[in-house]
């Protein structure tokens, strides 16, 4: 596991599977499984992936630290 990773679950733990943004649920795991769970196709599943979002951009200097890194849905942080 990478060291983004790492942050990401670390993120994902502190905000109880909560997007950052918008609050929604998400899913760390394979998405047929959510899918089938929550009965949602495997396509609108994939907008509730966990992704990790730097609060300061990368390309604005900020760094993979736990300060900087929230979970986010993959909807908001694409979006």
């Amino acid at each position: 596991m990478t060291r983004l990773q790492k942050l990401r679950r670390r993120a994902f733990e502190i905000q109880r599977g909560r997007c950052y943004y918008c609050t929604a649920p998400m899913w760390t795991g394979p998405s047929c499984t959510v899918g089938v769970l929550q009965r949602l196709q495997e396509e609108a599943a994939r907008h509730f992936l966990a992704t990790a979002e730097h609060l300061i951009a990368v390309c604005d200097g900020g760094p993979d630290t736990a300060e900087n890194i929230v979970a986010a849905c993959q909807h908001c942080n694409y979006t």
